[in-house]
């Protein structure tokens, strides 16, 4: 059996199996959309525990929302460089022109002193997924939940 296949087939059967446990379309569109804004934070690693908080706060599916926040794992490592870029451009921050070497050379030199001057970066980039999350999200949840009440089989008054 082909690989994606496979994959695809999981893939449905894993939203069968969550729009039978009594999803609505709304619980979904939500459970995506939180999903994929906070698996694109620009930090590697705290996305389990802000997709865990999130499933919480807004009583939305804990293993759906981890699902989408791993499959969507490529989406955090092709939008990280730039969510930096543009909070580097927000704040005049000219950290991401120093050529390579001088970058690491920088670290062999004074690591603590580096670590602090790229925490600045950091700090730019989650204001720039701050200001980029809220409007992307409504795209996704709108579209999401659009695509769930089209195909959903049940006719919906707007």
């Amino acid at each position: 059996m082909n690989l994606s296949l496979l994959r695809k087939t999981k893939f449905v059967r894993f939203l069968t199996n969550f729009i039978k446990q009594g999803a609505t379309p709304e619980k979904i569109a939500l459970t995506v959309a939180l999903g994929v804004i906070l698996g694109a934070f620009p930090v590697i690693g705290p996305t389990t525990l802000l997709c865990t908080l999130a499933a919480l706060i807004f009583r939305v599916n804990l293993p759906a929302i981890q699902f989408i926040n791993y499959t969507t794992y490529p989406i955090q490592i092709i939008t990280i460089l730039p969510f930096y870029k543009f909070g580097a451009y927000i704040f005049g921050d000219k950290t991401f022109n120093i050529p390579l070497e001088e970058f690491t050379g920088m670290f062999r030199k004074d690591i603590w002193g580096s670590l602090l001057f790229f925490g600045n970066a950091i700090y730019h980039a989650i204001v720039a997924w701050c200001l980029v999350a809220p409007i992307a999200g409504g795209l996704i949840y709108f579209t999401v939940l659009y695509l769930f009440k089209k195909f959903s089989g049940k006719k919906q008054i707007v």
